[in-house]
């Protein structure tokens, strides 16, 4: 843990948080729409086995705000990384 601390650090004295920000935002995105396909993907085969519609309904209707969700906390971890003021 201690080397990731000192990883941190490093980043920060050496490289301006206008580089590493959208570095971070566009990793954190990538990351989570990835799992987010591959877990919508599970739910997708389980649901198309039950007979119930709804489950299909929910999952399609679900993967847009869960979209919105990942984008806008990467969004907010931006503005926690930048040097803005608002």
């Amino acid at each position: 843990m201690d080397t990731v601390t000192q990883f941190i650090e490093q980043i920060k004295n050496g490289v301006s948080p206008w580089v590493y920000g959208p570095v971070l935002f566009f990793l954190w995105t990538v990351i989570l729409v990835i799992g987010k396909r591959i877990l919508f993907s599970k739910m997708h085969q389980i649901a198309q086995k039950t007979k119930f519609k709804f489950d299909d309904l929910f999952i399609s209707a679900a993967q847009f705000p869960v979209t919105l969700l990942i984008i806008g906390s990467g969004l907010y971890l931006l503005k926690l990384i930048l040097p803005l003021d608002l």
